[in-house]
C-alpha cells in the first residue's frame, strides 16, 4: 500500500531505516526505531492489512511466527506480546504487526494493567 513504511520495506529491504532481524516472503522481524526495552522487536506481516481484526487468520499466522522466534531463543525470559488496533490503542502504523517486548524486573516499562 502506498505510503505504508512496512510495505515499503517489504518491496525493497534496502529502504529499512532499522535492522531487519529475520525475513521470509510472508513476514519479517525488525528492531523498532524507538525500542521500549532492550531487545524489543516488531513482527510484521508481509501482506498489508490494517489490524488483527481485518484478517484473523493472518493474525494467527503472524502470532505463530512471533512465538516460534521466541521459542527458538536460548534465553526465552519474560515477554509482553502486544498488538494494537487504532490510534487510541497506540497503533501508529496501520499495518498488522506484533510487538515482542522482553521484560526484566525494574526495566522501567510500566504498563497500565501492571503492578
Amino acid at each position: 500500500m502506498s505510503g505504508c513504511p512496512f510495505c515499503a520495506i517489504f518491496a525493497d529491504l534496502s529502504v529499512a531505516t532499522t535492522r531487519i532481524v529475520w525475513v521470509s516472503r510472508y513476514d519479517m522481524i525488525l528492531e523498532p526505531l524507538d525500542p521500549v526495552t532492550p531487545g524489543h522487536l516488531i513482527v510484521v506481516s508481509g501482506r498489508h492489512v490494517a489490524s488483527f481484526a481485518q484478517d484473523p487468520r493472518l493474525f494467527g499466522s503472524l502470532a505463530e511466527t512471533a512465538a516460534s522466534y521466541v521459542r527458538g531463543l536460548s534465553d526465552r525470559g519474560d515477554w509482553n506480546v502486544i498488538t494494537s488496533m487504532g490510534p487510541a490503542a497506540t497503533q501508529t502504523v496501520e499495518h498488522l504487526h506484533i510487538h515482542l517486548v522482553p521484560r526484566r524486573p525494574d526495566d522501567g516499562l510500566n504498563l497500565p494493567w501492571g503492578r
